[in-house]
């Protein structure tokens, strides 16, 4: 039979033996812990510097649209005026041909019949198509 000294050194060394293995888990958590802590930085770092190059990158691109729409209004106030410049044309165009059209009609032939008309004819029509494609692609 185990003396009193000797079963409380046994019940002492198992309350030891138990202290070591709680000490073993909680060391294999906090290794674990810190490894999934270290994993968890590692790719929200990697998200961050992507996120930062693609905000970079809208930011360049915005800056490149407002440089481009500035262009493009500038553009079109060009084309404004290049309109307006074919209405003005048109309107000394309409008064010519008024004129030659009078005058023909005075002398008992047709427009067509002047040199050159055709020409002034067509080269209205191409006004008035100008004029068109301007109204449809920059109003």
């Amino acid at each position: 039979m185990k003396t009193t000294i000797e079963r409380v050194y046994e019940a002492l060394n198992k309350v030891e033996l138990k202290s070591e293995k709680v000490e073993l888990s909680v060391v294999d958590d906090l290794a674990k812990l810190t490894q999934t802590a270290n994993s968890f930085v590692k790719e929200a770092n990697q998200k961050i510097k992507q996120g930062n190059a693609l905000y970079d990158e809208a930011e360049k691109l915005d800056k490149k649209f407002q440089v481009a729409d500035e262009k493009a209004r500038k553009f079109s106030s060009k084309v404004e005026k290049d309109k307006d410049k074919g209405f003005k044309l048109q309107s000394t165009m309409d008064k010519l041909y008024i004129k030659i059209n009078k005058i023909t009609k005075e002398l008992g032939s047709s427009p067509k019949d002047v040199k050159g008309f055709q020409k002034f004819d067509a080269a209205y029509d191409e006004i008035d198509a100008i004029i068109n494609k301007i109204k449809s692609n920059f109003s």
